[in-house]
């Protein structure tokens, strides 16, 4: 039985799935697609699970168009416990803060019959928020495209955490980077906000990306993409997966269509008689000139020479040569008493050459001296490098050893909120801060405690004051808070 061919007509659609045995399009749009762990997304995932169960704070979820935060919305919705309420809800352009609230109170049953404003709706979620602790519940609301929100519904949401050091309600918002600057701008210093950044592919991470989602489509063979060819593709897509999705799909089609050859067509009767009619007569041309060119060989062959009589030629009367005197001899002609022929001229002695000096530049009547030039004026001394500012805090991590971790408590983009939270904690001595950059501004974290490993750091959590547990703190390595120090301090 014949084996049906890979290739197709260009008009004829190609499903490469069947070719490279795969059970479902590995670049198609599926929000039940398994996720890929590997560039930070594992990372993020528990980082965010931790905080939304520990925290009260707001977290807010942050990433450039494109990059996956929806997929990982729905990630994390499914690896939630099952004794968390949750409400999830897609924001829009547009939304008014009471369809928002509505939405979040008819989740929880709290929506009651008659109409509500937006003022009863947010006492009525903070009222929930304390009943609902005291039973030991959590209830999470996760807002996706929350950069669509407008300014009141945003501040609505972040007054739910004004004042409350215990609640049973947490909020996720997940959004593009500018909503980070927005939260800010309310200025809540009592509100603490942990922002997770989830940072673009680089070129080998969306290699590894676009292997995995061909092999989760239960493609068994050898890696079909390679940094080299995923490159120009990377650099077009600019972090965008679907951009990127698009490119391998169309790779995939190209690489199963037949390259186009062009079909020889026949010649045409009438081009075949012309052509051999031309022939034809070349033929008899070069016959007729052939035989032509016989025939005045020949001719020229038979006809006789004629004879060239030679006549002597007289040879010209030699010229007399002079006769030529007799070489003089050197020694008798040197002799001043020899006779001197009269028809030969004397020849005087030739004085041996003297030695010469080598010629001497003229030296000039009236030596111009060029005038000096203006001396230049000499650059101002160029500024002495300052030395890098870096804090008592920041030395004192930058001493710990890199495989050590510490306990982040808080982040923030205020400086001044920041010195005022560690003034406020009963343990204020035992923390410290350090100034990193976050999407390009700065950014203020409070760390506490120096542990030989992540479970130790872990466990200490529970020796933390109430305000600091309330937080969410999560083990760091030392390895990279000491590199986000040199990076910002320059060293």
């Amino acid at each position: 039985m014949a084996t049906e061919s890979p290739y197709r007509e260009a008009s004829e659609p190609v499903d490469y799935r069947q070719y490279y045995g795969l059970a479902q399009d590995p670049f198609a749009d599926d929000p039940e697609y398994p996720l890929f762990t590997g560039a930070g997304r594992r990372a993020l995932m528990d980082q965010l699970l931790h905080l939304s169960q520990f925290s009260s704070s707001l977290l807010a979820v942050l990433g450039e168009p494109g990059t996956g935060k929806t997929r990982i919305a729905r990630v994390f919705i499914e690896s939630l416990p099952e004794e968390i309420d949750h409400c999830f809800i897609t924001a829009w352009d547009g939304a008014e803060p009471e369809q928002i609230f509505t939405a979040i109170m008819e989740t929880f049953g709290l929506a009651g019959p008659e109409p509500k404003g937006l003022g009863p709706m947010v006492a009525g979620l903070r009222r929930f928020s304390q009943s609902a602790d005291e039973l030991d519940n959590t209830a999470l609301v996760i807002i996706d495209d929350a950069h669509h929100l407008d300014d009141k519904t945003l501040a609505a949401l972040v007054s739910l955490f004004q004042g409350q050091q215990d609640g049973c309600l947490h909020l996720v918002l997940i959004g593009e980077p500018s909503l980070i600057q927005r939260l800010d701008s309310f200025n809540m210093p009592d509100v603490m906000i942990h922002d997770l950044v989830l940072e673009p592919m680089t070129l080998e991470e969306a290699t590894d990306y676009l292997n995995f989602r061909i092999e989760m489509a239960d493609y068994l063979g050898p890696e079909i993409f390679t940094e080299d060819g995923v490159e120009p593709w990377w650099r077009r897509a600019e972090g965008h997966l679907g951009r990127l999705h698009q490119q391998a799909h169309q790779w995939l089609l190209s690489s199963l269509q037949e390259p186009e050859t062009p079909a020889r067509k026949p010649l045409p009767v009438i081009h075949i008689i012309a052509v051999a009619s031309l022939l034809t007569i070349l033929a008899l041309a070069f016959l007729y000139r052939s035989g032509d060119s016989d025939r005045a060989s020949e001719t020229l062959a038979l006809e006789p020479v004629p004879e060239v009589l030679e006549t002597p030629v007289e040879a010209p009367a030699p010229t007399p040569e002079p006769e030529s005197a007799p070489a003089p001899d050197p020694l008798t002609d040197a002799r001043p008493d020899a006779e001197i022929d009269p028809q030969v001229p004397a020849l005087s002695p030739v004085p041996a050459p003297e030695p010469q000096a080598p010629p001497q530049a003229e030296a000039p009547s009236e030596p111009t001296v060029p005038a000096e030039p203006a001396p230049a004026p000499e650059p101002p001394p160029a500024p002495a490098p300052s030395a890098p500012q870096v804090t008592d805090d920041e030395q004192r991590l930058l001493s710990w050893r890199a495989s050590d971790y510490t306990l982040q408590l808080l982040g923030a983009s205020s400086e001044s909120a920041v010195r005022d939270f560690i003034q406020r904690q009963p343990n204020r001595a035992q923390l410290l801060s350090f100034r990193t950059q976050r999407q390009g501004n700065p950014w203020y974290v409070v760390v506490t405690g120096r542990f030989s490993d992540a479970d130790s750091a872990r466990a200490a959590v529970a020796n933390l004051p109430d305000a600091q547990r309330q937080a969410g703190p999560w083990a760091r390595p030392l390895s990279g808070i000491q590199e986000e120090i040199e990076r910002e301090r320059g060293l």
